[in-house]
């Protein structure tokens, strides 16, 4: 494997931003927040990317205001996070960076000519005009808020208060400053919030010059939270609005978290001073241990005294320390690994392949701070996988980023994440806690003390601007999805993927001397026994449940005999070993947004042979969770046993990841629906036509009819989406056709490519499938075009023919066209329908006994082990009453991560008698 050609895939990590506030004339007295979303969102930027960014930011930190500010309001990069907030009256949406390490709050106003009119964030940009506002005024120079901050030389109540800020990369902004309403939600109870606003001043800006007018990463503005005056949070503070104290956890595993504004009295954290008089959050680091061993290093090299700062800063993506503490350390983490091949990686990153357990062999990192306050870096947070077993130290010398920074240490989010940090500006301290940030966490109300419990969120986005296929459909992005589910007496966790492609559910048994015993997916593989199980029972082939698998009569069946399966896949991996019967662990559904722990009695496969890329260790699972039609499946086997009816239903959040996967009866949303084709081994529909924009393509009249080697196949299994030749050639023509043929190129031998840096969605046609009973399946620009680099977009529509020569006629259609919209499988009616869908909401469920309706909220759970940010989702099971389930309806859920797969997968039909195939596709 080549390290030169691994790209980090950052999933997006997204933010609840709370705020707790006292009660007055604008704000209730608990709190409020702000969506926050992580910039790298659904693309996947280089390793140099990480450096850039860090590197511009340092340079920030690094120079100081121009002209009228004088030090007090420098902004010091752009962070990694940014946020939708409310501005005016009538309110309206403005999307702008979160960032700790600066004061003043700006955006983008409507006299400024050079602004970035687009952004490649997914964000609709737009430029704030204070006289549409009725509470929008202009601060003049000699108003206090102008007087008391900055020194103007010359003022008259006509002149404007103006601010310019020069940037160390030569960046600037320059505008005035305003006062008008901003609106944000507030906390209202446990979990709860209402839409609240306060009244701040912020800059209009008027022109902004260097990166800050590009449209790569562009926002609106930035929202600061520094300690100056002229920071929000000093704003909210010297209002009597709210404590100034504010409190942010950063969810490395799962993505999402909380940004919190206010006082947070649960958890507690311990603390360490802030060294005063400095531009930033600094602290004294006083000591490095490397496992048990101090670092020796020069007196003074990490004290802020001597102008050595250490900086706590969550925009800062990695960890940067001096020369001569990075030399030191790296050369301790290493020690006892003298046969790795350590190389570099774009230039800076120290990169090697280790395939065993990174937090087994290798040290952890203590930093010791003033007040005895420690903070603990895990290999697992210091080693960041890429791919495979190739590993990159996040470790940073400073002397890499700019002279000027050498001596300085800065602590980011590398060292930050999975831990609540708190900033308390009263008592100028700041401590954190190693934490769960995908749990809650409680917000004191200043004036009744009472505490809220606020839960994390990972939120999406609004709609008016999504510009890349991100998330579970993009071939750049996770492909597949798995789920943890738990098995036998007392329970044991494994991962399987979930396949609505195939039927069979097994699980790599303890015999099997050939299965892969670890993973590149970051989780802990582990062999099924069923004698460790108490509940466990072996079928024979005289078992009903035998008989109905066999395509033919069995012969030579004794009583003693095993029920075995033999699954045989289109890419030569095969699956071979026998049948058991033992409890299956999930959490059911007890009320709305309530589940308890319960168990269900299934058939499985227990795998006692794999070969192919079943044996492979890259992207390795404990087995294989099949949704198909046949008996075999999970949910033949629950509907036959009379707890469900045979529906299903998935939602995948193609934005922020996660979703639902729910069996049972899904009463809300309401979908349109279109037959299954009977008598077929897949999900296969009639397709009667396809138009793109407003021209349909004039297609052979059989081209979509169904047989052995012919149709069209829903299947959630699949990253892209696959068309024959003859429909695949006149549809990208169609699209092409908005390009010139000289920006055209073909990336990875397969995927049609073109720069653009302009909307999508304003410059491509939409992609209408139509479908038998009238049902349509809309694919807008942005879901069939995704991001590969920079503006360089590729098409995901892909010729069947190019994947097998079984499939060349076959139409499938995968997370490309699905992501974002309740699909339903009602196997009960031999109905498929959809609908498009917010996937991070909710759904009604109902229980088919008793007819209640139970509300179904999406998550993005994540694996505690895993080093890899996969997008998850829910997986549901409606059920009916039944001796081993209490109350009157209950449903699985099992958490689900996409699968970080360099492969897509698509059945391959028409090879054999398997009950599922899949043939891998090299991309």
């Amino acid at each position: 494997m080549s390290l030169r050609w691994i790209l980090v895939d950052l999933q997006p990590i997204l933010l609840l931003f709370l705020l707790a506030v006292l009660s007055n004339s604008n704000v209730s007295a608990t709190g409020g927040f702000f969506e926050v979303h992580h910039k790298f969102a659904g693309q996947q930027p280089s390793l140099n990317d990480l450096k850039a960014h860090d590197r511009r930011r340092h340079q920030r930190i690094l120079y100081g205001v121009d002209l009228p500010l004088g030090g007090d309001g420098k902004a010091t990069g752009t962070g990694l996070y940014y946020t939708k907030i409310g501005i005016g009256s009538p309110p309206k949406d403005y999307y702008v960076h979160v960032d700790t390490g600066s004061d003043i709050f700006w955006v983008n106003c409507i006299e400024c000519k050079q602004c970035p009119k687009k952004s490649d964030l997914g964000v609709k940009l737009r430029l704030y005009d204070p006289s549409s506002s009725a509470t929008g005024n202009v601060i003049s120079c000699d108003q206090q808020f102008c007087t008391a901050n900055f020194e103007v030389p010359t003022c008259t109540n006509t002149l404007r208060c103006e601010y310019i800020l020069t940037y160390g990369d030569g960046s600037s902004t320059s505008g005035y400053f305003v006062r008008d309403n901003v609106q944000y939600d507030r906390v209202s109870g446990n979990l709860s919030t209402t839409s609240a606003g306060s009244s701040v001043v912020f800059g209009c800006g008027v022109q902004q010059t260097g990166n800050l007018d590009e449209s790569g990463a562009a926002l609106d503005g930035i929202i600061g939270f520094g300690q100056a005056p002229t920071s929000m949070i000093s704003q909210m503070a010297l209002s009597g609005s709210v404590t100034k104290i504010f409190a942010h956890c950063l969810d490395g595993t799962k993505g999402g978290g909380i940004f919190a504004m206010g006082r947070v009295v649960q958890p507690q954290v311990k603390r360490t001073p802030i060294v005063p008089n400095q531009q930033h959050y600094n602290v004294n680091l006083e000591a490095i241990e490397v496992g048990k061993d101090t670092l020796q290093l020069p007196k003074g090299v990490l004290g802020s005294a001597s102008g050595n700062e250490t900086i706590i800063d969550s925009g800062t993506t990695l960890a940067y320390l001096p020369d001569e503490v990075y030399q030191p350390l790296i050369t301790k983490i290493l020690a006892n690994h003298g046969d790795l091949d350590v190389r570099t990686v774009d230039e800076h990153f120290q990169c090697f392949e280790y395939n065993a357990s990174v937090d087994d062999g290798f040290p952890t990192v203590n930093l010791n701070f003033e007040g005895s306050l420690q903070l603990v870096v895990y290999p697992h947070d210091y080693l960041f996988k890429l791919e495979g077993d190739a590993y990159c130290i996040g470790w940073q010398s400073s002397g890499t980023q700019s002279k000027d920074v050498k001596d300085m240490t800065v602590l980011g989010d590398l060292v930050l994440t999975n831990k609540l940090v708190v900033y308390d500006l009263v008592n100028q301290e700041i401590g954190w806690t190693e934490y769960d940030c995908s749990s809650t966490i409680g917000l004191q109300d200043e004036q009744s003390n009472t505490i809220f419990q606020v839960g994390a969120h990972n939120l999406m986005p609004s709609a008016g601007g999504h510009s890349q296929a991100s998330g579970t459909g993009s071939p750049v992005g996770t492909g597949l999805y798995f789920t943890k589910i738990g098995l036998g007496s007392p329970s044991k966790d494994y991962y399987v993927q979930v396949d609505t492609g195939s039927d069979i559910f097994w699980v790599n048994c303890i015999q099997c001397s050939r299965c892969p015993r670890k993973s590149g997916l970051g989780i802990e593989l582990k062999l099924y026994d069923p004698d460790a199980s108490t509940t466990s029972k072996l079928l024979t082939c005289e078992d009903t449940f035998c008989y109905s698998t066999q395509p033919e009569p069995m012969t030579g069946c004794t009583p003693d005999a095993l029920c075995e399966y033999n699954v045989l896949y289109g890419d030569g991996s095969s699956s071979y070993g026998y049948y058991v019967k033992d409890f299956v662990k999930f959490d059911r559904v007890a009320g709305n947004f309530v589940t308890a722990s319960a168990n269900m009695s299934a058939i499985f496969g227990c795998g006692a042979k794999q070969s192919g890329d079943l044996g492979s260790d890259m992207d390795a699972l404990d087995g294989l969770l099949g949704f198909g039609q046949g008996n075999t499946s999970i949910i033949s086997q629950l509907a036959s046993s009379g707890k469900v009816k045979r529906m299903f239903a998935h939602c995948l959040d193609g934005i922020n990841g996660g979703g639902i996967f729910a069996i049972g009866q899904v009463v809300q949303p309401k979908v349109n629906t279109t037959p299954i084709v009977p008598n077929q081994q897949h999900y296969n529909v009639n397709l009667k036509s396809v138009e793109v924009g407003k021209v349909m393509l004039q297609l052979p009249t059989d081209v979509f009819e169904t047989d052995s080697r012919k149709g069209t196949i829903i299947d959630s299994g699949t990253t892209l989406a696959y068309l024959p030749e003859v429909v695949y050639n006149p549809l990208t023509k169609k699209i092409k056709s908005h390009l010139s043929e000289s920006k055209i190129s073909t990336v990875e031998d397969q995927f049609t490519c073109f720069p653009y840096s302009e909307s999508v969605d304003d410059g491509f046609p939409n992609v209408t499938f139509h479908f038998e009973n009238s049902l349509r399946l809309v694919v807008q620009p942005h879901e069939y075009l995704f991001l590969y680099r920079n503006d360089l977009w590729c098409i995901g529509f892909q010729n069947s023919a190019l994947q097998s020569r079984d499939g060349k006629d076959t139409t499938l259609l995968g997370d490309l066209v699905l992501s974002n919209k309740l699909v339903l499988y009602d196997l009960e009616n031999q109905v498929i329908g959809w609908t498009e869908y917010n996937c991070s909401s909710s759904i009604k469920m109902q229980d088919e006994r008793s007819g209640t309706v139970h509300l179904v909220g999406s998550h993005n759970i994540s694996l505690a082990t895993s080093l890899y940010m996969g997008k998850l989702i829910i997986f549901l099971l409606l059920t009916e009453v039944s001796p081993q389930l209490d109350g009157f309806c209950a449903a699985i859920l099992l958490h689900f991560s996409s699968r970080g797969l360099l492969n897509s997968h698509i059945p391959c039909l028409g090879l054999g008698n398997a009950v599922g195939y899949e043939l891998s596709v090299s991309r």
